[in-house]
């Protein structure tokens, strides 16, 4: 996307989390993050019915956080190297559209811990998708942010 090669009809938004704080824990975080979206959707031409999220790692995990604090805001996520914290109510995604992927190898975030976040979203009733790179550890965002698929996944969801 950054080299422009990419013609993909998105509006890309990507903030950095503050060096003081994590995506997750802090509600306040998540409700700017909230606050980000709504100001971009007053100044650009945003579909509200189809905004998307993702986030790799840290972002990982802050996205389904921000997906169960705000699940009717997003039309699909995509968590990359995640897991859950204690009492998350994972249920809240179960309509939600996820594809998500994770290094079976990760050494920071074990596979086993995203592997549970799938299975107690089976358990609710969602139907994510769930793609394990048998051969990586926690970098599973370079292989799965350079997949054509991904993008062409999401363009195909929408909350309408």
């Amino acid at each position: 996307i950054l080299d422009g090669k990419n013609t993909f009809p998105f509006i890309v938004v990507s903030p950095q989390c503050p060096s003081t704080t994590e995506w997750y824990y802090n509600g306040g975080i998540q409700q700017k993050m909230n606050i980000l979206i709504d100001s971009l959707i007053a100044r650009y031409p945003v579909d509200t019915n189809r905004i998307y999220l993702t986030g790799l790692s840290m972002g990982g995990i802050g996205t389904i956080d921000l997906a169960i604090r705000y699940p009717k805001r997003f039309a699909a996520i995509v968590p990359i190297a995640f897991r859950i914290e204690d009492g998350w109510d994972v249920c809240k995604l179960k309509d939600i559209p996820m594809w998500a992927f994770h290094g079976e190898k990760d050494d920071i975030i074990p596979f086993s811990k995203a592997q549970t976040v799938i299975n107690m979203l089976t358990v609710c009733g969602g139907n994510p998708i769930f793609t394990s790179y048998p051969d990586l550890y926690h970098d599973a965002w370079t292989r799965t942010y350079n997949n054509p698929a991904v993008y062409d996944w999401l363009l195909s969801k929408s909350k309408n």
